[in-house]
């Protein structure tokens, strides 16, 4: 089991872009306790959110305790506005850009509210990196910006205003300046370094600034 403490009440803003993402939640029937049972897969991260019943109701230090036959690897966000959004590759297309799917990559849109930090990671679940393991299989992202406001353009290199390099590894991140000038739309493009290769993703974006993120 995994414990973390909460002393303080957090300032965090958890986007959930849907009640589709809520996997479950707790009955509220003890003042002092709260227990969930359930069965979660491996194929991307999970987020805990503990409250109280209603807003405001109790300012309080928590224990947060996770027990699983399986090992389990819990990380508190920052406080900071966090938005996480899992995503996959097909088995058609994509790739880095010296291929000429590139462009067919997820893609997903970041509507920045106010200019500042925002810190881009893209995980995989794919177990440790192993040597003899395919190169094709690295992993990394670029971000650039779109003059639309729904995010649906062209990927264009020289749009691009940020790009991480690839990496054998599960997880690359980045921490980008974006600005509300020229456009406050930006998009994420996740890719693999090969082609036609299909897995499943997540990308979170956390800033102290606020911004919407969602698929494209």
């Amino acid at each position: 089991g995994g414990g973390l403490d909460g002393n303080a009440p957090p300032a965090r803003r958890l986007s959930v872009t849907s009640e589709e993402d809520v996997e479950g939640e707790g009955d509220f029937v003890s003042p002092r306790e709260g227990i969930f049972f359930c069965t979660l897969t491996p194929e991307s991260p999970h987020v805990i959110v503990p409250s109280a019943l209603l807003p405001n109701a109790v300012t309080s230090p928590y224990t947060l305790t996770i027990c699983s036959a399986h090992e389990v690897t819990l990380v508190e966000f920052p406080a900071t506005q966090a938005s996480v959004l899992s995503g996959q590759w097909s088995t058609e297309g994509g790739g880095c850009n010296l291929h000429p799917t590139w462009s067919s990559n997820p893609k997903f849109l970041l509507v920045v509210e106010e200019p500042g930090s925002f810190k881009v990671t893209l995980t995989v679940d794919k177990g440790a990196w192993k040597r003899g393991k395919s190169l094709d299989e690295m992993i990394g992202f670029c971000v650039f910006s779109s003059s639309k406001p729904d995010g649906k353009t062209a990927p264009d290199r020289k749009a691009i205003l940020h790009e991480t390099s690839y990496v054998p590894m599960k997880e690359v991140s980045l921490d980008v300046q974006l600005g509300l000038e020229p456009h406050p739309t930006y998009v994420i493009m996740p890719t693999l370094y090969a082609p036609n290769l299909a897995g499943r993703f997540t990308v979170s974006v956390t800033s102290e600034q606020k911004f919407h993120f969602s698929a494209i």
